[in-house]
């Protein structure tokens, strides 16, 4: 399933990001260009099915520019979406309205901090009881931009904000918050750090407003982490994925796993295809297995930038890459990634037509995984068969059978792709499977022509077989 909108001024209409409430309906919120209105806030009601149910536009009093950060959904199926609005004699402030179910507005609420400076909002959360968190930046007296977090109550008033300026008296800018199941808010963002150029800073507040944990991240003194979204699991552990240059000489996506008390449990990075391309993840989304799902854009090998989702297991090993490159081959990029109630994953961003600007995009894939079951009868024993068709070019199949663990049918099942360097460059599988016959399929389209082998191990049973990819 996929949807474009095109605003009416036929300019940019940018999807900044999605929520899905309680029966599945899907909100997408974005920017968009208006006659005459500069840019607007703009919200998009679809159903599961994927038909439009209504689109609200707000544009200010002074037909200024407005963009928003992020959408929510409560547990009526309110929506409220918050972001930014530039208004004469405040210069930026946060801007948060709520609408019910039928896209009627509940409240505005626009927030200008003590020293009248610039605020931007980037991220926000909303707990159990309705409360709603948003996080952005703030400029204090005396400091530049420091993190700022704001708590309203559900019909809008203003509970209590929080500010925090980084080590150095330098630039700190939040980018995500996220409410664990005990109405913690959790906010992320990057700051300047003593020595250590940018860190990816973490606080976790309680809900009346009191710091439980700080922690900074920084992979090595001279290069850049920057945190770009953050997600927590039913058991309250946090998930955060950004950007890092630690890893290699080019922007990698970044994912960090911290537990509820602030212990660092993992990072791991992705580094795209090609030499070093550009890759910058933004979204992150986790499911009650602890899986964890990562989202943005990644420069492909003579695809320009590719929409790229990217799946990680409880303890931090790559499961599966999916990348998806539009029909015009132009600039594609993914701003958010939420999960279904039936394991969907929804990409909202935006793509870029043959004929026009960006455009709106929401993508539904229906897999969470490109692994497919043959048969379900337990084999007689494992096996790995030959690719086919082989040689291939870009994409080819690889069928592999599990036979039943001793102790329990599933079987830890890891099936990677590497080069003749013995480099891995794809992780197929790596996951439990159940006993029975399996199909997965090998997209090379990102890659050099060459000889490839794929090893199969599969509880005590390791096999490798080669392959040729013509290009």
């Amino acid at each position: 399933m996929g949807k474009i909108y095109n605003g009416p001024a036929n300019g940019n209409d940018i999807a900044h990001s999605i929520s899905l409430d309680n029966s599945g309906n899907i909100l997408v919120a974005g920017e968009s260009v208006g006659n005459n209105t500069e840019r607007d806030y703009v919200l998009i009601k679809y159903n599961s099915q994927g038909e439009e149910q209504w689109t609200r536009r707000y544009s200010g009093s002074s037909n200024s520019a407005e963009i928003p950060a992020k959408v929510v959904t409560d547990n009526a199926g309110n929506s409220i979406i918050t972001g930014n609005t530039w208004e004469a004699g405040t210069l930026s402030d946060v801007l948060t309205i709520k609408y019910n179910s039928d896209g009627a507005v509940q409240w505005i609420k626009q927030f200008n901090g003590p020293a009248n400076g610039n605020e931007f909002a980037d991220g926000m959360g909303i707990d159990q009881t309705g409360n709603i968190y948003v996080c952005g930046s703030t400029i204090g007296a005396g400091t530049i931009n420091d993190f700022l977090i704001i708590k309203y109550s559900s019909d809008g008033n203003e509970l209590w904000f929080r500010t925090y300026n980084g080590p150095v008296n330098g630039n700190d800018f939040p980018t995500s918050l996220t409410i664990d199941l005990s109405g913690n808010a959790i906010i992320t963002g990057t700051s300047v750090g003593t020595g250590t150029s940018l860190d990816i800073a973490t606080i976790k507040y309680s809900p009346s407003g009191d710091e439980i944990w700080q922690r900074r991240l920084t992979t090595q003194t001279i290069n850049p982490e920057e945190a770009k979204s953050i997600t927590s699991d039913n058991k309250g552990n946090i998930y955060i994925t950004g950007t890092s240059t630690g890893f290699s000489s080019s922007y990698d996506y970044m994912t960090v796993k911290y537990s509820s008390t602030g212990d660092l449990m993992w990072a791991k990075n992705y580094n795209g295809p090609g030499t070093n391309n550009f890759d910058e993840a933004r979204s992150v989304a986790a499911d009650n297995n602890g899986n964890v799902y990562v989202t943005g854009l990644s420069a492909g090998t003579g695809t320009m930038d590719d929409i790229v989702i990217v799946k990680y297991d409880s303890v931090g090993n790559e499961t599966w890459v999916n990348r998806y490159n539009s029909p015009a081959n132009r600039n594609d990029v993914a701003n958010n990634i939420s999960l279904d109630a039936f394991g969907n994953i929804i990409v909202s961003g935006f793509i870029t037509g043959a004929a026009t600007a960006m455009d709106f995009s929401v993508i539904k894939f229906s897999l969470l995984t490109n692994v497919v079951s043959l048969a379900s009868n337990a084999p007689a024993a494992f096996d790995l068969l030959q690719n086919y068709p082989n040689p291939f070019n870009p994409s080819t199949k690889i069928r592999f059978d599990v036979t039943p663990d001793e102790r329990d049918d599933a079987q830890d099942v890891r099936l990677i792709v590497f080069d003749v360097l013995g480099k891995e460059v794809a992780a197929l599988v790596n996951e439990k499977l159940s006993a029975g016959s399996y199909e997965v399929e090998f997209d090379a389209n990102d890659y050099p022509g060459g000889v490839y082998f794929y090893r199969l191990n599969a509880g005590e049973f390791t096999a490798t077989k080669r392959m040729m990819l013509l290009k």
